[in-house]
């Protein structure tokens, strides 16, 4: 074997700008392209992002133009990607560009604020958005109106036990609520807003008629984590029925099963918050009856995380479905790496997909099932 020739050096700082970093894979409806966040550190020193595709044979191509591009998403029908854009800092919104490329539009006009996460409904018509909106005297054009008048920064009034955040700053009372945006007109509305609880999750119905919510409406949500709780909204007319029967416990995670007779959520029954039981997957029926645990004759923990490149360092649970509604695919931590698992739907041996020292990042699956995405 020949000698490498290649001279040894010190790292300098420039060398970080030589990184690269792709995370969140989205395989298009039909298989065919992969959608994926590339990242890298700009000549700024500033976090670059935006969105490139993997066609079938291969080839990369750089998909859209900002600096801050992220959560991709294809419609359901494949012909366009939804994504959030920060091309204005204090006003992210959710920009649409047609799958065979162009010019992106802006979707939303939310006002100033944060954007979580967000899905399409299955018929492609809205978007379920989780937003939460800057406090009025902490816009910029507050901040400008002070500046001209010389007027000194407002104090923050804590009154919250969650009031700011690694990464994202001092929100104080400010909390994200659920909306829905229409994917023609950009028209939206607030559907959910109940509690102060500081994060939540959702999913639209098959049929995408309403939308599944886990959540918790308590006074102090923080202190009375097994008060979380499970909503069906219906989409058009914001009719909330919580669903009954369901043992106290986080949730999390919540899922409409394919076929929407079932329900599924991440959890713990009990009281205990941070302790030494793993997080388990759920299912049960609409009504809450016929509660089933999933993974509890297993050592598995759904929120259990391996830190990488790939993915946001959160501790939630990852799973989606098999085409044919009877296999429900898992991503997450197991000795030291993390793994894909599947168990069935309707309970049974839970089986290990992946193996070896590597940071899986499960993202979607194609429409028939076939094709999954996933970043190692």
């Amino acid at each position: 074997m020949a000698k490498s020739t290649a001279r040894r050096r010190r790292i300098t700082p420039e060398d970080l700008q030589q990184f690269i970093s792709v995370a969140d894979p989205q395989v298009s409806p039909d298989g065919s392209r992969i959608l994926l966040t590339r990242s890298h550190v700009g000549e700024k020193n500033q976090s670059v992002s935006n969105l490139w595709i993997v066609e079938a044979d291969g080839s990369v191509r750089p998909f859209s133009s900002g600096d801050n591009d992220s959560h991709g998403r294809w419609s359901p029908d494949g012909s366009r990607v939804g994504f959030t854009s920060s091309r204005d800092k204090r006003r992210p919104q959710i920009y649409v560009l047609e799958a065979s490329g162009g010019e992106a539009r802006a979707l939303t006009d939310f006002p100033e604020g944060s954007i979580g996460s967000w899905a399409w409904s299955p018929d492609g018509r809205m978007l379920a958005v989780s937003f939460r909106q800057t406090d009025a005297g902490r816009t910029e054009a507050a901040e400008a109106e002070r500046e001209e008048n010389g007027s000194s920064t407002p104090p923050w009034e804590i009154d919250e036990l969650f009031y700011r955040l690694d990464g994202d700053g001092y929100f104080g009372s400010a909390r994200f609520r659920l909306h829905l945006v229409d994917t023609e007109t950009g028209q939206q509305r607030m559907l959910f807003g109940r509690g102060t609880n500081p994060s939540f999750s959702f999913d639209w119905s098959p049929d995408s008629s309403e939308l599944l919510v886990a959540t918790n409406v308590s006074r102090e949500p923080l202190l009375t984590p097994w008060k979380d709780e499970l909503f069906r909204i219906a989409a058009k007319t914001g009719k909330v029925r919580r669903i009954t029967g369901v043992p106290d416990g986080w949730k999390s995670a919540a899922r409409y099963s394919p076929d929407g007779q079932r329900v599924l959520f991440a959890g713990r029954e009990g009281r205990e918050t941070w302790g030494v039981r793993n997080s388990h997957l759920f299912s049960c029926r609409l009504d809450g009856s016929d509660l089933q645990d999933l993974t509890g004759h297993t050592d598995f923990c759904l929120s259990s995380t391996v830190i990488s490149d790939t993915a946001e360092a959160t501790f939630g649970a990852h799973y989606d479905f098999t085409a044919d509604g009877q296999q429900v695919l898992m991503c997450f931590g197991w000795h030291g790496a993390s793994v894909v698992a599947t168990v069935p739907l309707a309970g049974g041996r839970v089986r290990l997909l992946t193996s070896g020292p590597a940071s899986t990042v499960m993202g979607n699956l194609s429409a028939d099932g076939r094709r999954m995405a996933v970043c190692t």
